[in-house]
Parts: structure tokens; C-alpha cells; sequence
């Protein structure tokens, strides 16, 4: 698999994707007998050796490592037969429709297999849950390469069938035609939302507001975020979303159309408990192209047309005012910051791939750079007879952060800083791994653990920042909100990453009140001749208070990113909890950061990029001292510096319209909070390449609005 991660170049979705290919290895036959229909899917012989992206047989084929979705033998017992699927690498490195990306999904942080697209939710992967995207049972569209989870994610629109798969026999299994399959009708003019779906503007002489000839939406050709599908430029009154075929699942809130006028409501599955039985002897119930809808204020049920649905977002505003009653429409307002799809996704539990007791080097080359070698051991002078000794900061070498060697363990006294050397086996150690409600797996204390033991050793591959950037390269690129990141900082240059490789250590979950830390200690790592001894660091984890049995082990992960809304949500529940992975950061944090500006390294390439979160080791921060300046701290004029980057911003569309249409509220410094670094990052980049990399000052920082737009240049 690693074949897959080499040479990892930027994905180019969602600007150039790839349209969705169709299902060509097999046949869905539709059978009358009589009052009842049969669902059949057979192989296609011809089709089913096949590469499944471009369609051709020649050349290295690979198969797919999953199995088919949700087969039943006998009505009752699942079976487990082999992904028909089979691809060139080459196609399937470069496949992208609807984010997929075999490069992320082949890694051990997220599946550690090569699967093709018929084993991820789509709905899943479009909102960033890769992780939950591959948990849960699926159901496959017969028709094209997707599959969503068959009760959380069932796509608005679409069709389920009962079908039987004709294998070596017969089998039963749950399938759908999705509603990229579904029937277009031509809508009708004046029945379309007035504003633009992506920047949320309506029509203006810059900018002409195309209607969709397919659906509701409206649009800017200048909005559309994705530019190219299978290499040939978009230029159509067709939007997006019904030239991709983008999906919606059930449970997402929408603004319907119901006789000329558009509602709030929320979508539901025709499984739904409360629907009244009249709705169901409708000619339009359960068919393809249609879907359910809760109206938001009086609870009561309709069936539209998907055509004439959008959803929304957090992120919208204007896209409301197509909701002419002016009570509802401000009911909806005051409440819509909340409103997201209802799904509970289950706790994701990932094994490490193979168990490492001991940290060490992905490339034994990058090992000599760091170990440390001496001509004798480093002895301590405790007292050897006593039982056990080398227990608390007296001993010279745990004041240095070095461990003792073995000769200083005795018949009459055990030594008691050797927690990394003595390489005890995991089962033997004071903890165990159990599953958690909400975390995944967790570590746990068998017995009581006093302040200062040693726990465990954070174990996994040591890699170098060229490593380090490449694999955190993938991460980006992979964009996943519950990625599995295991990476904790050694040292300048060297970090551990237990991803792949690793031990029970890899499974200690975050808390905002820990109970442990990270300690970097020196440890005897070999031999070099006949005297020279060798030494190199390991981090080790250490109990910061005692900690009873059955207590969960925690440690405070704090997460380093350049945008505090990629940071994940804390679970830890602790009454002190700081909300995030990465901590609280209030206003006086801001002003730190302020006074800390000047003394920003310089950023190298692979920092300028969006770094992927990782886990640092508890370290103290050491505080540069203020940068003079001859404007005071209160004068600096932040808003403006944040209403530039708003201006100058080119990214997703969702957080796009969520900066624009915050820009009124920009002196309000919980809005500036979230995307402070970002901007301060983004303008320091700048000036230092109109001044050939020279660091700026405060007052050049933040006071400089030459090509500031202003705001009334902010569409």
C-alpha cells in the first residue's frame, strides 16, 4: 500500500473532480410475477474483470480488499463474499468524485486497506467523518460507485429495493437507486431561490444569477467552486449539485417548496414512525426523485419533489429570505445557529496494525544524527541497598532526565528509574485497554498508580520532519474531522508517530484534567565499540498524581493548529473542561499571541500550508519577551487586519459564507477568535514577501492598510 502514498501531490477535488462512475461489473434486472416485483443483480461476465474507473481490462488489475454490502443467506445469517471490484493504481490514485481518496483511506489513521468507494457513506465523507464513514452497514446504489449507511444516511430522493444477488446462490441483500439516477423535470420559471446558493447574493450588474434548469438553486458562474469534471470546463445552467450528484441525507434541514412558497422542514426517512397513513397510499411514496417532509413549525408531513429542496447551513443568511412569513422566518433565525443533522455516530475503535514495545527509527540513518554517545555510563550515587532507590529527584539522573543503567539494579535494591530500559511486556504492566461510550478505546488503571510512576512508554516510529511533512501532507489532503492522529514531538526535527506501529500507549485519550504527562528521558539504546555508550531520547508517561483502579489514564493532548476551528471537540467531561483538543484560548491568550508576533520563526514551505493537527508533549511554553513598538497593544487595529484576510479569503465555500457574513460583527472579538491565527499568519506571509522575508513590526503588522479593500468592498 504504500505504493499508494508515494510522490502525494494535492488533490485537486473540489475544484477538478471526477464524475461519478457507473456501476458497469453488474446487471439489475427488474422481474413482474404477477403482482409482485423481483429484483435480480447478476454479474456482467464481460464487465466484471474490468477496471472500474476507466473500463479497460488491459494492464495490472488490483482488487478491492472489502466485501459486498449487507448479503443474507436464509433471511437471517450475513455473508461475506469479496468486492467485486478491480482497478489500475493508477485510476484509482487519481479517482476523486465526492472527496474520495484511496491515498488517505489506504493509511493506518484511517483504514489501513485499499478499498474502493462502494465501502464509505457518502454523506459521511462529504461532512469529513471519514472514520464513521466505513462503520455501520451500508447499502450500495445499483447504478453508480456509491453507498451510504442504510438507516443514518439513506440519500433524500432515492429508491430502496429488495433485491437478490445470483451468485454460487441465491442471496438476499438491501440496495437503492440513488437520487443522482433520479428523473429531472424542468422547473418552472419565478420557482427559483433569488439569491446565489454559494455567496448568498442576489443578481447585480457585476454578476448575473443563472437559474438551475434542474432544481431550485440559483447561481454566480463566478461562485462555482468546482471548475472542471472529467477534465472539461463547466459552462451550463446546470449547478453543481445536480451535475455531481450530490447527495443529502435524511434528517438534514431544508427550505421546501409547497404551492409556490418556501417552508423550513426537516427531511425524513419514509421509515419514519409518525408518518399519517393517507401520505403512504400516495402514488409518490418510497419513489425515486421524491422525499418526505417535517414542516419546521407545525410538525405536519408533506411529500416534494427533491428538485424543489436545498438545504442549509449554519453558514446561511440570505438563502432564509425565501421564506416569505415574517414570523417563521425570524423563529427560524433565532434558532438555525443550532440546527444540524441528527445523527449519533458510533465510537470508532481502531486496533494499532502491529505492537511495537519500544520506540524506534522509521530510517536507521536519521538515528545517527541524534543518539549521544559517551565514553562510560552515567551512574548515580544512591545508595544501592536500598529498596527500592532512584525514586525521586535526589537521584542525579532523574534530575537530568536520564535513565539508570542496568548495573544499577542490585540483589539488595531495585532501581526504580528504569521504566523505558527494562522493557516490560504491556500484559505485565498496571493498566489495560477497554472501550469507551464516546472515545473509542480507552487505558485504564488495574491497580492504584502513585504520583511520579512510570505508566508506559509512548512507543511508535521515529521520523524525520521531511517524514513528518509528507505524512501530514496526506492528513490535509485527506481532510477528515475524526482523523486518527497519534504524533507526539521528541524533539526539534523528530517526532513519534503510533499510527501504524505502536503500543497501549497510542490509546490514551485526552482530558482537560489529566492525570498523567509526557517526559522526555534519555535512554542506553547499544554500544558503539569497546567502551562507547549510546544514548537517545524516548518520551515516557508519568503519573502527575495517584490515579485509583478502574480510573481512566489522561493526559492533556494540546493539539497544534493554525485554525482553531479544526481543532476536535473535547469529550473529556471533566468539570473544567476547555471545550476543545486544543484548549481554551480566551482573550488574554489573543494578547499574548499579539506580543509574541515579532518573534515568529520563519516559516518553511511545508508550515505555510494548513498544518495537520498533531499531539505535542506537555512542555511548558517559554515566553519571548514583548517586541518594542511605539503603538500600544490597545491600538492595534485587529478588525481591519481580519477584515482584509475576509477579503482576500479563497477557500471552501462553506466557511466563505460564514466569514462574509460575519464581517458585520467583526470588532466583536468572539468572532475574531476562531480565525485570529489564520489571519495573523496569512498577513505576516504577505509582508515578509514584499520585504524579502524581513519579520514586521506590530505597528507594520497591523496598522498597514495600503491594499487593505475595505469593507464595501466585501460582496
Amino acid at each position: 500500500m504504500e505504493i499508494l502514498t508515494r510522490n502525494v501531490n494535492q488533490v485537486l477535488w473540489p475544484q477538478k473532480i471526477d464524475q461519478i462512475r457507473k456501476r458497469e461489473n453488474i446487471d439489475y434486472l427488474a422481474k413482474e410475477q404477477g403482482k409482485r416485483r423481483e429484483n435480480i443483480i447478476a454479474i456482467n461476465k464481460k464487465s466484471v474483470e474490468n477496471c472500474i474507473i476507466c473500463g479497460e481490462k488491459s494492464g495490472i488489475l488490483y482488487s478491492c480488499q472489502g466485501f459486498i454490502n449487507g448479503l443474507i443467506e436464509d433471511g437471517e445469517n450475513e455473508v461475506r463474499k469479496k468486492c467485486l471490484s478491480k482497478f489500475h493504481f493508477d485510476c484509482i490514485r487519481s479517482y476523486n468524485s465526492f472527496d474520495y481518496n484511496i491515498r488517505y483511506i489506504s493509511l493506518a489513521e484511517c483504514q489501513n486497506s485499499i478499498l474502493c468507494p462502494l465501502h464509505n457513506c457518502d454523506c459521511c465523507f462529504m461532512e469529513r467523518r471519514k472514520q464513521s464513514a466505513f462503520i455501520g452497514e451500508l447499502i450500495e446504489c445499483v447504478s453508480c460507485l456509491r453507498s451510504f449507511h442504510k438507516d443514518k444516511c439513506f440519500p433524500v430522493g432515492s429508491k430502496r429495493l429488495e433485491v437478490v444477488w445470483k451468485l454460487d446462490k441465491p442471496y438476499k441483500s438491501e440496495m437503492l437507486i440513488c437520487s443522482a439516477h433520479r428523473p429531472k423535470p424542468i422547473i418552472k420559471p419565478n420557482s427559483h431561490i433569488k439569491s446565489c446558493l454559494d455567496c448568498e447574493n442576489e443578481d447585480n450588474s457585476q454578476r448575473t444569477l443563472i437559474n438551475c434548469r434542474f432544481c431550485v438553486r440559483s447561481f454566480h458562474q463566478e461562485c462555482r467552486t468546482t471548475q472542471e469534471i472529467d477534465h472539461k470546463i463547466i459552462n451550463t445552467d446546470i449547478c453543481e449539485y445536480c451535475l455531481t450528484g450530490e447527495s443529502l441525507g435524511i434528517n438534514s434541514h431544508v427550505l421546501a417548496k409547497w404551492k409556490n412558497q418556501y417552508y423550513p422542514g426537516i427531511v425524513r426517512d419514509w421509515k419514519f414512525e409518525k408518518i399519517p397513513p393517507i401520505l403512504k397510499k400516495s402514488k409518490f411514496f418510497e419513489e425515486i426523485g421524491y422525499c418526505l417532509v417535517e414542516w419546521y413549525e407545525n410538525k405536519t408531513f408533506s411529500i416534494v419533489l427533491f428538485s424543489e429542496l436545498i438545504s442549509f447551513h449554519t453558514s446561511s443568511i440570505k438563502i432564509l429570505d425565501a421564506i416569505k412569513d415574517l414570523r417563521m422566518r425570524n423563529s427560524v433565525r433565532k434558532d438555525f445557529r443550532t440546527l444540524k443533522r441528527d445523527v449519533d455516530f458510533p465510537a470508532i475503535l481502531k486496533e494499532v496494525g502491529r505492537s511495537l514495545e519500544t520506540a524506534r527509527y522509521l530510517k536507521k540513518e536519521d538515528e545517527k544524527k541524534f543518539v549521544e554517545l559517551v565514553e562510560t555510563e552515567y551512574i548515580c550515587d544512591c545508595p544501592k541497598t536500598r529498596n527500592p532507590h532512584c525514586q525521586n529527584s535526589n537521584c542525579q539522573n532523574i534530575q537530568l532526565h536520564y535513565e539508570c543503567s542496568e548495573s544499577c539494579t542490585t540483589q539488595q535494591g531495585k532501581c526504580k528509574n528504569r521504566g523505558i530500559s527494562e522493557n516490560v511486556p504491556q500484559q505485565n504492566l498496571a493498566i489495560q485497554v477497554l472501550p469507551t461510550p464516546e472515545k473509542g478505546y480507552g487505558v485504564f488503571a488495574k491497580q492504584q498508580i502513585f504520583s511520579g510512576d512510570f505508566i508506559i512508554e509512548y512507543a511508535g516510529e521515529i521520523l524525520s520532519k521531511r517524514e513528518v511533512d509528507r505524512r501530514n501532507l496526506i492528513l490535509e489532503i485527506g481532510r477528515d474531522r475524526e482523523a486518527n492522529l497519534f504524533m507526539a514531538q521528541l524533539s526539534k526535527g523528530r517526532v513519534i508517530d503510533s499510527a501504524k506501529i505502536g503500543n497501549w500507549a497510542r490509546y490514551i485519550n485526552h482530558s482537560c484534567e489529566p492525570n498523567c504527562r509526557f517526559e522526555k528521558r534519555s535512554v542506553i539504546v547499544g554500544k558503539s565499540g569497546r567502551n562507547g555508550i549510546l544514548y537517545d531520547e524516548r518520551i515516557a508517561v508519568v503519573a502527575i498524581r495517584n490515579i485509583q483502579p478502574g480510573e481512566e489514564i489522561c493526559f492533556k493532548y494540546q493539539m497544534k493548529t493554525g485554525n482553531a476551528s479544526q481543532v476536535p471537540i473535547c469529550k473529556c467531561g471533566s468539570d473544567n473542561c476547555e471545550g476543545t483538543l486544543g484548549g481554551r484560548r480566551e482573550n488574554d491568550e489573543i494578547v499574548e499571541e499579539l506580543e509574541e508576533i515579532e518573534n515568529i520563526p520563519e516559516r518553511t514551505t511545508a508550515n505555510k500550508r494548513k498544518s495537520a493537527l498533531r499531539v505535542v508533549a506537555n512542555v511548558p511554553k517559554r515566553r519571548c519577551p514583548p517586541p518594542t513598538t511605539s503603538q500600544p497593544l490597545q491600538s492595534i487595529n485587529i478588525p481591519q487586519v481580519f477584515q482584509e484576510y475576509i477579503a482576500n479569503y479563497n477557500g471552501d465555500r462553506e466557511k466563505m459564507a460564514y466569514l462574509r457574513n460575519i464581517q458585520e460583527n467583526v470588532k466583536s472579538l468572539d468572532y475574531q477568535k476562531e480565525f485570529l491565527n489564520e489571519a495573523i499568519g496569512w498577513k505576516l506571509d504577505k509582508y515578509k514577501s514584499k520585504n524579502s522575508g524581513k519579520s514586521p513590526s506590530n505597528s507594520q503588522l497591523y496598522l498597514d492598510n495600503s491594499s487593505n479593500p475595505g469593507p464595501s468592498r466585501i460582496s
